[in-house]
């Protein structure tokens, strides 16, 4: 198996091809779980009190195989972002 950083580029933009990509976005982090499961969290940009922040609006437990993403599992918590169908 490749080295992850060598599938970034490919799984952000899968991953914004099945949700949508939040306006104040910053960065993803996507962890080797085992095998071809990662673990993706976005982080987006928020400002509290006129303190700028970053906090994770988005985790799902994905497979990455064949240069296609399938989101396995997304939290309850981050609800606010609709999951489109896969066209990946």
């Amino acid at each position: 198996m490749k080295p992850f950083y060598d599938y970034a580029p490919d799984v952000e933009t899968l991953l914004f091809k099945q949700i949508d990509k939040p306006k104040n976005f910053l960065f993803l982090k996507a962890i080797n779980v085992y095998d071809d499961k990662f673990r993706i969290n976005v982080y987006t940009k928020e400002y509290v009190d006129d303190i700028e922040s970053k906090r994770i609006t988005f985790s799902c437990f994905a497979q990455y195989d064949n240069n296609k993403l399938t989101i396995l599992d997304s939290g309850a918590a981050v609800s606010a972002y609709s999951v489109r169908s896969p066209q990946c």
